[in-house]
């Protein structure tokens, strides 16, 4: 055969010839005297020339590159050895072995086979393109796309927008004008902010350093609902137009027909943008429900819109398993129909109020209270005194946690739950009751204790299936990372089921709610079917955005979002998916995104060039700075555990945000959301140990957003042991494909297991171990 990788032709050869006409040839010195062109079926094959990428190239060269050697092989060995293997295992006489009389002479012709097989000529020949993988200076080309282009915004003094491009020799961004692709800018304009304003402080100043945000002192706000400083660079200076902040004149209404206010935008300054006019959220009381937006606003000229918030009462009373019922009463006097004459309980308490009322016998009668968000519910110690010590016992009385108890023969209340502080209370108040629905599953930090442990305490724990004791886990180590002081006699997970004719919006983790490290909660909803609403997010332009893994899935792309209802109908376009701008956006939002495409944890990140042109094409647009079909803006959330239609995310619609705002909400194309999604948030060393006779390897993977990062740039330090003790080695190298390896002998050593460490300073960060 003779093989090339010059483009041409493909199977040029004779036909084979039958045997009768060898036997009546000359064989003689091994057919010396035979005429190749008679005798002998040779191919031509020309491989058309290919490209390959640099990993593959690893392989292929130098396998390729060797095979020149086949021309000198004698590849009759591979017949002698078979019939060697054959005849020591007693399989020489085929005809006696199968019973076929044909058995030998089929062997014997596919041991000819080989033994007449040669390679007469072999080439090959390896080719790059050198400006394709090298810079001018000499260096490799890297993979840099996931880098500073992230964070990296320039502006110039002529107000040009400008596109971010990752320079490939240095991983460094680089700036170019959209309209001139070739005009490089590398001197980005920037203005020196006050720290102060008038009445105002400095939050923030932008990437692009031309522009800042201001937030107003106590008692002040800002004019026109604007908190944007910005360079001015028309006078040919760098002058910077500053917000203004004026007095306070919002006249917020003194209260709420049963209602009540709980956060404002002070409160919520995580989630302020340059245009957030000042704001108060409000609910309404147990028994009523909001009609419209739960969110006041005081735009220009301190108009309140809405002007009233307004609640109004469900139509229909709710009644539980006990035979208790929503109390939409406020007399007080009688505590309702459920209680007896005599037991008074109020409908409000300090910083809460009364959600159900029932009886439990001809003896007492009961009062479900809940508290004011962010106050917490700490139940009565002599509740749960006596059943501390099990948590099964303490998840059977959890439902009691919030209620208040009265003798119906002397009215005298013997139990009433109490609001605290978080900070106070020691946890985070996961609630018995939800609006609706209720726990039906409670989880205690003492259920994650080991076995031996309780049994030395004389404790008891509730036993949960894998899937459960995973999320617990999950929830426990976040509590661990961010802890505060917690009452370990108290819950941090729950699971909850909605009330008959309501349906629930539910959690990352389905069904749950539980407690944040922080001390704050995430937690399902029950709405009405009519009030029940998701935003569904797709992912598109992955492969443009080289955001595709070799499974063809997409880790990324421009998001397109549709809120549909409990029917799955589209509730704002026909056209359905809508694409949304990024302003406010954050990262923990691109979370929230991620996490209904079956990853964990997500970033924001900017559209390259190569796919916001193939977007403008889809739009029908001409250039960046078109405008786009947009329905969402403004997306932030709060924590990175959340979903969008968690009440610690906010995001408003678009055309609502440019009525509002004007072109100060304007966006354009480049403006559009798009996110990477990862699995793994935080700095994780894999280790996999390996060893033969004379060296041990300890492979470590280092990630982090599921990017891998080079050990090699950090300062640590390999341990290896034997049975868990440590040993001298000789020097330990580092490669980054193979990772730690060092020479050791291990003749004549008896040893179970071979483990390595990695240590970070007196900090070790990751470890492995293989045992035969």
């Amino acid at each position: 055969a003779v093989v090339s990788t010059q483009s041409g032709h493909y199977g040029r050869g004779y036909p084979l010839k039958r045997v009768v006409d060898l036997e009546a040839a000359d064989t003689s010195g091994e057919c010396v005297n035979l005429k190749e062109e008679t005798y002998v079926m040779s191919v031509d094959i020309d491989l058309p020339e290919m490209g390959i990428d640099v990993m593959t190239s690893e392989i292929l060269v130098p396998l390729l590159s060797e095979m020149k050697n086949l021309e000198t092989m004698n590849f009759g060995t591979f017949s002698d050895a078979m019939e060697a293997m054959m005849e020591a295992m007693g399989m020489s006489d085929m005809n006696a072995l199968t019973g076929w009389n044909i058995a030998n002479n089929l062997k014997d012709l596919g041991m000819a086979m080989p033994r007449g097989f040669r390679m007469k000529r072999f080439s090959f020949d390896a080719q790059y393109q050198e400006e394709e993988h090298f810079c001018e200076s000499g260096q490799p080309n890297r993979n840099c796309w996931d880098d500073a282009c992230y964070d990296a915004k320039c502006a110039t003094s002529e107000d040009i927008e400008l596109k971010c491009v990752m320079d490939e020799c240095d991983c460094s961004a680089k700036f170019y004008s959209y309209s001139d692709s070739l005009k490089e800018y590398d001197q980005c304009a920037s203005c020196e902010f006050a720290q102060e304003i008038e009445n105002g402080v400095l939050a923030k100043v932008y990437g692009s350093k031309v522009e800042a945000m201001y937030i107003c002192n106590e008692g002040w706000i800002p004019e026109g609902c604007n908190s944007l400083a910005r360079c001015d660079f028309s006078s040919g200076g760098n002058a910077i137009t500053y917000p203004k902040c004026i007095p306070d004149k919002c006249d917020w209404p003194e209260f709420i027909d049963d209602g009540y206010f709980y956060s404002d935008w002070r409160e919520e300054s995580y989630s302020l943008t340059a245009s957030t006019c000042p704001y108060k959220r409000w609910g309404c009381n147990s028994g009523w429900y909001p009609s419209g937006s739960t969110m006041m606003e005081c735009v220009e000229n301190y108009e309140i819109r809405p002007q009233q918030p307004n609640c109004v009462p469900y139509d229909d009373d709710r009644e539980d398993s006990d035979g208790g019922e929503h109390s939409d009463d406020d007399s007080g006097a009688d505590g309702g129909e459920s209680a007896k004459e005599g037991c008074h309980f109020p409908e409000y308490i300090a910083r809460g109020e009364r959600y159900m009322l029932g009886e439990e016998g001809d003896d007492y009668a009961w009062a479900v209270y809940m508290c004011y968000y962010p106050y917490v519910m700490t139940p009565n110690r002599a509740l749960i005194q006596e059943a501390m010590y099990s948590t099964v016992e303490m998840a059977k009385i959890f439902e009691r946690f919030p209620v208040a108890y009265c003798n119906k023969n002397d009215g005298n209340i013997l139990m009433m739950p109490e609001c605290q502080e978080p900070e106070e209370a020691r946890h985070c108040g996961l609630p018995s009751y939800i609006y609706h629905g209720k726990a039906v599953q409670v989880m205690f930090p003492m259920d994650m204790m080991e076995d031996s442990d309780l049994e030395e305490k004389g404790d008891t724990k509730q036993m949960f299936d894998d899937e459960v004791m995973k999320m617990m886990k999950e929830v426990m180590n976040d509590a661990v990372i961010n802890s505060q002081p917690r009452d370990e006699t108290m819950p941090f997970m729950a699971r909850y089921e909605c009330d008959e004719g309501y349906v629930m919006m539910k959690t990352m983790r389905g069904e749950m709610g539980w407690c944040r490290g922080d001390g704050s909660m995430e937690l399902p909803r029950c709405v009405p079917e009519e009030d029940w609403s998701e935003v569904k997010f797709k992912l598109v332009m992955g492969d443009t955005m080289k955001m595709v893994d070799k499974n063809g899935n997409s880790f990324g792309g421009i998001v397109q979002a549709m809120q549909v209802d409990w029917n799955g109908n589209s509730m704002f376009t026909e056209e359905s998916w809508e694409y949304a701008c990024n302003d406010g956006f954050n990262d923990n939002a691109a979370g929230a995104i991620c996490r209904t495409q079956g990853y964990r944890h997500g970033m924001k990140v900017e559209v390259p060039k190569k796919a916001l042109k193939s977007l403008l094409q889809m739009a029908g647009a001409q250039s960046t700075d078109a405008m786009m079909p947009f329905g969402w803006t403004e997306f932030a959330c709060e924590y990175d555990d959340s979903l969008a239609n968690s009440e610690h995310c906010l995001a408003t619609r678009y055309d609502e945000a440019s009525e509002k705002h004007g072109m100060k909400a304007a966006c354009f194309a480049f403006d559009v959301m798009a996110v990477k999604c990862f699995n793994n948030a935080d700095f994780q060393v894999h280790v996999d140990v390996s060893f033969t006779m004379r060296k041990l390897t300890c492979s470590a993977k280092a990630l982090k957003k599921d990017m891998t990062v080079d050990l090699s740039n950090m300062k640590l330090d390999v341990t290896f042991k034997i049975d868990g003790e440590p040993i001298e080695t000789d020097q330990i190298s580092y490669k980054k494909r193979r990772g730690y390896t060092a020479k050791y002998s291990l003749k004549k050593r008896e040893f179970e297991c071979i483990s390595c460490e990695i240590h970070a300073g007196d900090m070790v960060i990751a470890e492995g171990e293989k045992c035969r």
